[in-house]
């Protein structure tokens, strides 16, 4: 489900934000965690927090987005600087327990003439240090727009960034389109060149998969592949999708093999993982809308149904099958146009 909301004053607490919301017709909202221009915050009421966990579960809010003072830096050239940052986020993440499943947005910092490269470092080992493992909040990195010495002025930064940071999976970023328009992103007449390369660069699924322990083999193509003319940002979703489902449903096996190959007058992609594979059963039914397998990681089959619908408006075809020796084999084949 697609949530839109504003971002509201905290100054009433929880409920009153939530009731506000709901008299805007928005199913989310986003507050500041305490004073922006400050460190204040006000202590946490529990019968307003029990109050609003019973409302927003009534009128379906979730995923609250709480903000971080402006006042933070974590990559600041004074260590007591990155002392207060590294306190006030520790300080709001356990806050915001109380209001499980929600996300905590921040301003990377600026390096202040250390350079980007110290920049990233110290981003990163604050977040090392304030992260858990059992927290349930997910910590959001803000895109910037590049001035003076912020860091996060373009994807690329913010993907160092995640690249060390060891529980990357209580992490994920708030794409500001105010701020990537600044910086020199044109989100007005190429925003989905824009989001594919976002995707691209911070959701690199080779880097995702090494966090998790899973290799990607990748068998490119000798011969020169014909160009097809194609919707990219569509075709980019079907392999982000399958790449998606091989890592949830295959991560067992440690490993997913990627290929593509021109044979006679088709483009064909493989992707192939290793976990348990799919019962022979289910295999006529997993690519329908909403069809819900035996496996607990699959959800609905909407995203399976989506990709078939893509690649059949290219003219190709789309396939699963056990792979031989276990595991699930995906292959697309999109005709080239060639005689």
């Amino acid at each position: 489900m697609l949530r839109i909301g504003c971002h509201l004053s905290s100054s009433k607490g929880y409920l009153a934000m939530a009731k506000t919301a709901v008299s805007i017709d928005a199913n989310t909202f986003q507050f500041f965690t305490r004073n922006p221009r400050g460190s204040r915050a006000k202590s946490l009421d529990p019968k307003d927090i029990e109050a609003f966990l019973t409302f927003a579960k009534e009128h379906d809010i979730s995923q609250i987005l709480a903000h971080a003072p402006y006042t933070l830096n974590a990559c600041s050239a004074d260590p007591s600087v990155r002392e207060f940052a590294r306190l006030t986020m520790a300080d709001d993440l356990n806050r915001l327990e109380a209001t499980p499943g929600c996300c905590y947005n921040f301003h990377p910092g600026s390096h202040v003439g250390q350079g980007t490269e110290t920049g990233v470092e110290q981003i990163a080992e604050l977040l090392n240090e304030i992260l858990k493992p059992e927290q349930h909040t997910t910590v959001l990195l803000e895109t910037m727009s590049g001035k003076g010495s912020e860091v996060g002025r373009n994807f690329e930064e913010l993907r160092q960034i995640l690249d060390r940071v060891e529980l990357s999976g209580h992490m994920g970023v708030c794409l500001d389109t105010c701020h990537v328009w600044d910086g020199g992103y044109d989100i007005v007449n190429h925003l989905d060149d824009v989001l594919a390369e976002f995707e691209d660069t911070v959701f690199m699924y080779g880097n995702r998969l090494k966090q998790e322990g899973i290799c990607l083999h990748y068998d490119g193509c000798d011969e020169e592949i014909p160009e097809i003319p194609c919707d990219v940002a569509r075709m980019r979703q079907v392999f982000l999708n399958i790449l998606d489902n091989a890592a949830k449903h295959g991560g067992e096996g440690k490993r997913i093999d990627a290929s593509i190959a021109h044979e006679g007058t088709s483009v064909v992609i493989r992707i192939r993982d290793y976990g348990p594979g799919i019962p022979e059963e289910e295999l006529p039914r997993v690519k329908l809308k909403f069809y819900k397998g035996s496996s607990k990681a699959r959800g609905s089959g909407i995203g399976l149904a989506v990709c078939e619908e893509i690649v059949t408006m290219h003219g190709g075809m789309l396939t699963l099958e056990n792979a031989e020796g276990g595991g699930t084999l995906v292959t697309i084949s999109i005709p080239t146009g060639e005689e």
